[in-house]
C-alpha cells in the first residue's frame, strides 16, 4: 500500500483585482490518500480532501478503481 499527502497553496490572492473575476479560483488544497495494488494493473485508490476556493470551501472523498489492460 502506498500512502501520499499533498498540499497546494496560491500566495498573494487575498486582493488581487484578476482573481477576483473568478469566484472559483482555488487558494488552497491539501489531500491525503491510499492507494492498494490489488492484483497485477488493478489498483484502489481512497482520497480525502480539503478545497479552499475564496471565501469557502468544502470536503471531499473520494473512491477510484485504475486498471491497465494490454
Amino acid at each position: 500500500m502506498d500512502n501520499f499527502w499533498a498540499r497546494e497553496e496560491s500566495a498573494g490572492v487575498t486582493n488581487d483585482a484578476y482573481l477576483s473575476l473568478f469566484p472559483g479560483f482555488v487558494t488552497s488544497r491539501t489531500l491525503l490518500g491510499a492507494r492498494y495494488d490489488i492484483i497485477k494493473n488493478h489498483a484502489l485508490t481512497m482520497e480525502f480532501g480539503k478545497v479552499d476556493i475564496s471565501n469557502e470551501g468544502y470536503h471531499h472523498i473520494s473512491m477510484q478503481w485504475s486498471a491497465m489492460f494490454l
